[in-house]
């Protein structure tokens, strides 16, 4: 089991780390996070995993499901804030902030 985690962790590291990237280059402040709530909705549309937008404003709820999902089995549930801080980046990388402060 291990492997296949392993292989499967591997073959989506790119994607993954891309989706960081683009986040990085593109912040956006608390409550302010309209275009990170459509980036999220449109990843997730892509994958055919369905949502919700515009919870409590910016928020993006999303159920995923196995195929063998019953009501009463055990979830993880996952929660992530996208938000950015004010601050100024100081470093060179290839997905620095394009907004300034």
């Amino acid at each position: 089991m291990e492997a296949i985690i392993r292989e499967r962790s591997k073959a989506l590291f790119e994607k993954v780390k891309a989706y960081r990237e683009h986040m990085h280059r593109n912040p956006e402040l608390s409550y302010q996070e309209f275009e990170t709530m459509e980036y999220v909705a449109d990843q997730l549309a892509k994958i055919g995993i369905p949502f919700e937008k515009g919870v409590a404003g910016t928020g993006v709820v999303a159920i995923i499901r196995n195929d063998q999902h019953a009501m009463d089995q055990s979830c993880v549930g996952l929660r992530s804030e996208l938000d950015a801080l004010p601050i100024y980046e100081q470093n060179n990388c290839a997905y620095t902030s394009r907004i300034e402060g």
